[in-house]
């Protein structure tokens, strides 16, 4: 228990950053270099190819969260990136972490 506590108070320390992809099916693309944020559905046709969630300790930044949603999608070959939700969640103790679900999508 000694160090569950201390691995989370050195990942609060750290502004600690996670990420879980998973991808939709089996076909892989090669990384991309540019990949666009968005916050509502492109405008032109695409297709979903992975879902990410980036997770954030209490002292992490903004920035370096969506810097973590766009590195995700480049590695899965995504052009974009569509941010469906932000939320933060309060834990016992008065912790917050945030949240960012998103889909990686590829143009058509």
């Amino acid at each position: 228990m000694t160090r569950i506590i201390a691995a989370l108070g050195l990942c609060f320390i750290a502004s600690c950053i996670s990420s879980d992809v998973a991808r939709v099916n089996a076909t892989s693309y090669a990384p991309t270099s540019n990949v666009e944020v968005l916050f509502a559905e492109p405008q032109r046709a695409y297709r979903v190819i992975a879902t990410i969630q980036v997770d954030g300790s209490p002292t992490s930044s903004a920035q370096r969260r969506m810097r973590r949603l766009i590195d995700e999608g480049a590695a899965v070959g995504a052009d974009a990136v569509v941010v469906q939700g932000n939320s933060q969640l309060s834990h016992l103790g008065g912790m917050v972490s945030h949240h960012v679900h998103a889909l990686a999508v590829k143009y058509q």
